[in-house]
């Protein structure tokens, strides 16, 4: 029994799918077909669009003059609406007919490789700069804890106010004294 279970269960599974189908493709023959399109072919049309535009502008005259024997103001509502100019543009442009990608690319690998190479190098001055500093600051500490230690303690602490000055704590220029 359980066997006649699988097979409508299988069955009706396939009917499912069938049905789907139908109905997907009912679905699809309703849209709308697909536009395939050349670049001359858009080209063309574009011409054309733009020179009924110009021959449409008569028209357009007629129908303002209609609409304002109806007691309907056109600048106000041109405002209101907006004005789209369908005329002729003021450039044609012409489409690129020779495209160098691979220079372009070949352009684009060399920049890149000139860019990472330009920022290794930065990278390795700003390093070197900062151990360069690291350095300096090191020695001097170093050479600022020697001098301290060899400095006798009551010279480490000289004070030179006007109040008290005395001249035998002063070193003569050229010559250290380590009594």
């Amino acid at each position: 029994m359980s066997n006649k279970l699988d097979h409508k269960q299988a069955a009706s599974l396939k009917q499912i799918l069938e049905k789907s189908k139908l109905l997907n493709n009912k679905i699809l023959e309703k849209e709308l077909p697909s536009l395939e399109r050349g670049l001359e072919q858009i080209d063309t049309q574009t011409k054309q669009l733009s020179t009924q535009s110009v021959h449409d502008e008569a028209k357009d005259i007629h129908a303002h003059f209609f609409l304002a024997q109806g007691g309907v103001d056109t600048q106000v509502l041109i405002k209101e609406l907006g004005t789209v100019h369908l005329g002729p543009s003021t450039e044609h442009r012409q489409a690129i007919l020779d495209t160098d990608i691979e220079g372009y690319l070949e352009q684009q690998h060399t920049e890149t490789v000139m860019k990472l190479i330009q920022d290794g190098r930065q990278q390795i001055m700003d390093g070197i700069h900062q151990k360069h500093a690291n350095d300096i600051q090191s020695t001097w500490k170093t050479i600022h804890n020697e001098l301290s230690k060899k400095i006798p303690e009551p010279t480490k602490k000289i004070n030179l106010s006007k109040a008290k000055f005395n001249r035998s704590q002063i070193v003569s220029a050229g010559i250290w004294t380590t009594e």
